[in-house]
């Protein structure tokens, strides 16, 4: 569980970093789960 969870913050980590990237406001379509993950933090 202990792996799987780190696994799933890097790539929260790094989805985030590129919607900064790209600028705030922006929504990835591709990712419609993550959103709701974000959502839920």
């Amino acid at each position: 569980m202990r792996k799987e969870k780190k696994i799933l913050r890097k790539k929260l980590m790094t989805i985030t970093n590129l919607i900064n990237r790209r600028g705030k406001g922006t929504t990835p379509r591709k990712h419609p789960s993550l959103v709701q993950v974000k959502q839920h933090q």
